[in-house]
């Protein structure tokens, strides 16, 4: 079995595109999110690579083309933080139209990965674009509930925690105080003994430490999960 899961790993590798049973998400999150929250460039080019193979496949695979598009959004964070203004401008400009593009069809997994990225990006870009991906992020994840919102609390803790950490962080960011509280409130009462709930309690208790944390993202990027998804797939 070993040899079998070892073979696995390495063949779904060297062809860039996943094995059936694994989704888009579950292999590209990890190697995007490695750049994302840990500025790992190799893992960055990774992720590139494996969904450009992904959208070369199918033209159509609007999930993919999510990822890329966020990928150019954090390529645009990472110009404006250096000071390349400019070339900032440029990438933001294509990682939106990507985005647009890949949303037309209100695909689940694009409408996810566009939600989650967009709130976690725009604290690293200047106030005008911060404040529209903080509102884009926000009708997103508005939209996210309303299709979600029944079968919500029957999620892993990840997919109904960071629903109700988007529209809490976003709406904060944009200075709507009072939904911000709702959701925040809702956060520690369905969420308790989580992350998610000891920042939402901080924030409800000392709104200015808000400007300085942030709620999305607090689970799930953990290094080998594709790995162990992979190993769980082999051994069935």
């Amino acid at each position: 079995m070993r040899f079998l899961v070892a073979g696995l790993l390495l063949s779904s590798l060297q062809a860039e595109l996943p094995p059936k049973g694994i989704t888009v998400s579950q292999w590209l999150r990890e190697d995007y999110f490695g750049a994302y929250l840990g500025n790992d460039m190799a893992s960055f080019a990774r992720a590139e690579a494996k969904a450009k193979e992904l959208l070369t496949a199918d033209a159509n695979n609007d999930g993919a083309r999510s990822w890329l598009a966020s990928g150019q959004l954090y390529l645009a964070s990472r110009a404006y933080q250096a000071g390349r203004a400019e070339e900032g401008a440029e990438l933001f400009a294509t990682a939106m139209r990507e985005a647009q593009r890949s949303l037309a069809k209100k695909n689940g997994t694009a409408v996810r990965v566009l939600a989650a990225t967009q709130v976690l990006f725009a604290d690293r870009f200047p106030e005008d674009k911060r404040q529209a991906l903080n509102k884009d992020g926000r009708d997103l994840f508005a939209l996210i509930r309303r299709q979600e919102d029944a079968m919500l609390d029957k999620m892993p803790l990840h997919f109904k925690a960071e629903v109700l950490a988007g529209q809490a962080q976003a709406a904060m960011r944009l200075g709507m105080q009072e939904e911000a509280t709702k959701y925040l409130n809702e956060i520690v009462a369905r969420l308790p003994n989580t992350p998610y709930a000891q920042t939402a309690t901080k924030w409800l208790a000392e709104p200015a430490s808000a400007a300085k944390s942030q709620l999305v993202c607090q689970s799930c990027h953990e290094p080998n999960r594709l790995e162990n998804r992979l190993k769980a797939i082999a051994a069935k």
